[in-house]
């Protein structure tokens, strides 16, 4: 809305320009007529940079109302799952043996670890739209915070295989909660969009002066088309991966709170992907020793 308002006052202005240059040239003179052609064209640019910024500030404001539904109907659905999961047990306590009751409080914390997921991807996103994001560069050991990531998500990949592969003693700089955020996202992005029992790779090694790390899934791919967007904020896309299980659709923030937190470390992501061949996310961050950093970086605002 800002951008709008502001490229309507360049039209007024131009629209002033061009009546004070009507006024003061000879309009039988070529100094008219190059001021008319030059203030003319001018004014087109400016309505079309208006028509550009109407048309992405109503694009921008459609995508976040879908986040907001999506978001609501994500929270509903765990909620609804521990609530049934409890209640359910605790109205047939007496009648259910003690494997079955294990059985289901299991599927409700289950729930429950996914509906903090949630939350905390949330907060994440929320810190990145307040345009403050606090990194923490420090000399981390790659494997060791690899290993502890995969820990953390174990639930999440249980249903998939996953290999490790990081090179002996690489280490990187980095903020350690900032590139769980990353690892996490983009290990959460390859079980939603691949099926069960399929491989997931995580690799890291040194090139040049970065470590690069990857997460391969084996999934249905993404189309080129898709790939120019899918870090934008709230983008999904039906024709992009899926599990075979209807369970495609997420909150679309995901990858794009990988993308600020490679960022603001001082490294960058990308994808490679075709259809029917997987994906293989990638993101750098520096190599070497640095003494202990502490970065205050500034996000870009989200539109109105």
């Amino acid at each position: 809305l800002g951008a709008a308002a502001g490229t309507g006052a360049n039209l007024l202005l131009l629209a002033l320009g061009l009546g004070l240059a009507l006024v003061a040239a000879n309009p039988r003179g070529p100094t008219y007529r190059r001021a008319r052609r030059e203030v003319l064209d001018r004014l087109a640019d400016a309505y079309d940079q208006q028509h550009r910024a109407a048309e992405e500030l109503a694009e921008a404001n459609r995508l976040k109302g879908e986040f907001l539904s999506m978001v609501s109907h994500e929270l509903r659905t765990p909620l609804t799952s521990v609530k049934g999961f409890v209640d359910t047990v605790l109205l047939h306590w007496d009648r259910f043996p003690e494997e079955q009751r294990r059985e289901l409080l299991d599927r409700a914390s289950g729930r429950a670890d996914e509906l903090t997921r949630l939350i905390s991807q949330l907060l994440d996103f929320a810190s990145i739209e307040a345009d403050r994001v606090d990194v923490d560069l420090r000399a981390l050991d790659v494997r060791e915070l690899v290993d502890v990531v995969i820990g953390d998500v174990a639930p999440v990949v249980a249903d998939h295989r996953i290999e490790v592969e990081v090179t002996e003693e690489l280490v990187m700089t980095a903020d350690a909660d900032a590139f769980s955020h990353v690892l996490v996202n983009l290990l959460t992005n390859a079980v939603k969009f691949s099926p069960d029992d399929s491989t997931i790779r995580v690799q890291a090694r040194a090139e040049r002066h970065e470590v690069v790390v990857s997460v391969a899934d084996q999934g249905t791919g993404i189309s080129v088309e898709d790939q120019r967007r899918i870090f934008d904020r709230f983008y999904q896309s039906d024709a992009s991966e899926g599990d075979g299980n209807g369970s495609r659709r997420g909150t679309g923030i995901g990858l794009a709170i990988a993308q600020r937190f490679t960022e603001v470390q001082g490294g960058r992501i990308w994808v490679e992907s075709a259809p029917g061949q997987g994906s293989t996310f990638f993101f750098t961050l520096p190599v070497g020793r640095v003494a202990a950093t502490r970065v205050v970086a500034t996000a870009t605002p989200a539109p109105d």
